[in-house]
């Protein structure tokens, strides 16, 4: 999507491997978040994480 933006906003084009070198060099970091399963219980995940504190 940041590739398009650039190219369209810009009229620059950009290989993906120079935008995470441009982002980097501004001290930004490109992070993407993890699905989520749809039949994900988050019941069993607190449950999950209160075992592992014991």
């Amino acid at each position: 999507m940041l590739q398009n933006y650039i190219q369209q906003t810009f009229s620059v084009n950009y290989h993906q491997n120079s935008i995470y070198k441009l982002l980097k060099s501004l001290n930004i970091t490109w992070t993407t978040s993890r699905s989520k399963h749809p039949k994900q219980s988050e019941e069993a995940q607190k449950n999950f994480k209160l075992k592992q504190s014991d």
